[in-house]
């Protein structure tokens, strides 16, 4: 019996040099189907670890990408197109859908609603905000499936879709990194790995850490991440920066 074929759209953008974290992520699922990778980074055709990626430029990506998944679809005959968010992503996803009658899952990897417009200032703001709602339910009402990181996204998804069948999946992480650690201590610290993006909400963090100090005072906060400022915050250490 032949492997499925599975597209996978989204925006994420990929650098195929060594990565071991991607290496096994691919060659895990290229053991169960056969899947094909559209997103950015650039014109690429690459065929690695077990599976074929097809990366395009951010500018005009859409157009673009439109047409070549169109194409992938009728010449590697896709079975099932996987959209990165029921955004964009999904709403082309629905749209391939309905053209070549493919199955289509919508995946929900944060806050579709308020996610986009807090990571940066966006053009035509108040416009987008109205679209974002309309694109998110031609998506989620098109899937055939839906796929969450969290369950407080699938109730979310479930107002809109509420027939269609939902799960809880998480983002790959290879455990083997923590597995192999040996004689484990912990510290009374509270850490926080992450950018420094108004989406991390780190600023509650602090606030929140502020609210349990008096009850833990041998705590500490300690932000790890790109972008955060050298030395001292109010109530946190940033140790080191990614």
């Amino acid at each position: 019996k032949s492997m499925k074929k599975v597209l996978f759209l989204s925006v994420t953008k990929y650098n195929l040099k060594k990565d071991l974290h991607l290496q096994k992520k691919f060659e895990g699922l290229s053991m169960s189907i056969k899947p094909y990778i559209l997103s950015k980074g650039g014109f690429c055709h690459k065929k690695i670890w077990g599976a074929e990626f097809y990366l395009l430029p951010s500018f005009f990506f859409w157009p673009l990408a439109f047409k070549l998944a169109f194409k992938l679809c009728l010449i590697k005959r896709i079975d099932t197109i996987v959209a990165q968010s029921p955004l964009v992503e999904g709403f082309v996803g629905a749209i391939l859908k309905k053209l070549l009658r493919k199955e289509l899952i919508v995946e929900i990897h944060g806050d579709w609603k308020e996610g986009p417009f807090l990571s940066k200032k966006r053009k035509f703001e108040r416009w987008q905000r109205k679209f974002v709602p309309f694109m998110a339910k031609i998506s989620l009402k098109n899937s055939d499936k839906i796929r969450g990181v969290a369950q407080y996204l699938i109730t979310e998804a479930k107002k809109i879709a509420p027939d269609k069948p939902c799960f809880i999946f998480p983002t790959f992480t290879d455990l083997n990194d923590f597995l192999a650690e040996k004689d484990i201590q912990f510290n009374d610290e509270i850490l926080f790995v992450g950018r420094n993006d108004r989406v991390k909400g780190i600023k509650y963090l602090i606030k929140a850490f502020e609210l349990i100090k008096k009850d833990l005072p041998g705590f500490k906060l300690v932000l790890v991440g790109e972008g955060l400022p050298e030395g001292k915050l109010p109530l946190a250490e940033v140790r080191n920066r990614m």
